[in-house]
């Protein structure tokens, strides 16, 4: 039924609404909504982790969930391709990539010789680069580095020949913006590079009320006179947390009367929690909290069925990033939600939405100005042109558009140098 030459194989974490919360991963919650937004005559197999020797099940008529791989296992390589052999007619996979969702560093290699098993099995290989980093350096305090050091020198080198050996394994690689095209053609070829946006929105998205403030309000211990700028997503340095404490704490404390509060809603992040580097930033950030006098409610984290409270209570969502690797899945439902915001020039670099009104830099009189001048944006006609339907069409014609065959694949130069002459 699902073997077949017109099945879409995905390989990603991924947890279908009748097995529970989207804890652990933004990706899995990403495949899900994507696949499903397919037309139900788009079967589709995903190969996600294998948590606990689960067994395969039809997440819906359409989806069948294959439990494949190990976290961090050195034989990621093996499991993974040992399902592809058994769904021998699929010729179309679609990867979901992110550092850390398989697993460590020490996954890596094994990602790559998947690849290499894929393209020798003469498969159609697509795959969503999440993050795109080039350069350590910007992630220095997010990762532990120094800057300039040989360990990040290296480290620079080793992540260029990454991109260099999945643009060459690959068939077409999908990134959410044009800054992300413009990093990683440095090192692929720009013709295998496509831009399709992040989705906005999803069925989860409700029509805020009055009575839902209050509901929200209360539940995280708010006022009714409290402003709240609210953070969304997982805690970490490079989105700024941090910073943002420090800059609420100050703006507090010079003016009282303001009843300025901060919401940090989202946990730690479940991919890099158990590095030495992320736990030093968790200790540094729970001190800065601690410093803030009340001003600050962290919730931890919060499962799909409460995001809306996030948006019920916000007054603002700001997006106080010292960098930024990927598109944001918390700035597209701020879109959605209609909510006004704000984001760091270092976020607002390369967007192809207009954010110069909505923009600050990191110090704290500038996003108190940016505050007293802030402009709602008109997102109707992204909230339209990029629902999970839209996208999702666009997903399948790009994957589907690539024509291939088993020479081509090992030898591409080589073919390309025969269709010339």
């Amino acid at each position: 039924m699902f073997n077949n030459s017109d099945t879409l194989a995905v390989i990603s974490p991924f947890y279908s609404q009748n097995r529970g919360d989207f804890r652990g991963y933004s990706i899995a919650r990403y495949t899900n909504l994507l696949i499903n937004s397919f037309s139900k005559n788009q079967k589709s197999v995903i190969f996600s982790e294998n948590k606990e020797n689960e067994s395969s099940y039809e997440a819906s008529e359409n989806i069948l969930v294959v439990p494949s791989y190990k976290f961090n296992s050195f034989g990621f390589f093996s499991q993974v391709l040992k399902k592809v052999i058994e769904f021998n007619e699929i010729k179309d996979y679609l990867i979901q990539f992110e550092f850390s969702i398989f697993g460590g560093k020490k996954v890596i290699p094994s990602f790559l010789l998947s690849l290499l098993g894929l393209k020798v099995l003469g498969k159609n290989i697509s795959i969503t680069l999440h993050q795109v980093a080039t350069n350590l350096n910007e992630l220095s305090g997010h990762l532990g580095l120094q800057k300039n050091s040989i360990k990040t020198r290296f480290l620079n080198l080793l992540l260029n020949i990454f991109y260099r050996v999945v643009g060459i394994l690959s068939n077409k690689i999908i990134v959410h913006d044009e800054l992300l095209k413009n990093r990683l053609s440095e090192f692929v070829e720009s013709n295998k590079i496509e831009v399709i946006p992040h989705a906005i929105g999803d069925e989860n998205v409700k029509k805020i009320t009055p009575k839902m403030v209050s509901i929200a309000k209360k539940q995280f211990g708010f006022s009714r006179k409290d402003k709240i700028i609210a953070v969304y997503g997982y805690r970490s340095w490079y989105k700024g947390t941090d910073w943002m404490v420090k800059t609420v704490k100050e703006l507090s404390d010079a003016n009282p009367k303001l009843n300025l509060k901060l919401l940090i809603a989202g946990g730690v992040s479940p991919t890099l929690k158990d590095t030495a580097s992320y736990k030093k930033f968790d200790r540094r950030l729970k001190s800065v909290i601690k410093k803030a006098n009340g001003s600050v409610k962290v919730t931890g984290f919060i499962p799909e069925k409460d995001v809306w409270k996030v948006f019920a209570v916000s007054d603002l969502v700001a997006f106080p990033y010292r960098t930024r690797m990927s598109a944001s899945g918390a700035f597209a439902l701020t879109l959605a939600y209609k909510k006004p915001f704000l984001v760091s020039n270092h976020f607002a670099t390369g967007s192809e939405i207009d954010l110069s009104k909505n923009t600050f830099e990191l110090n704290t009189s500038n996003f108190e100005k940016a505050l007293s001048r802030l402009k709602n944006i008109n997102t109707e006609y992204l909230v339209e042109n990029r629902s999970w339907e839209s996208v999702s069409k666009l997903y399948l014609d790009s994957v589907k558009s690539v024509k291939i065959n088993l020479y081509a694949n090992i030898f591409p130069k080589k073919a390309y140098e025969l269709a010339q002459g």
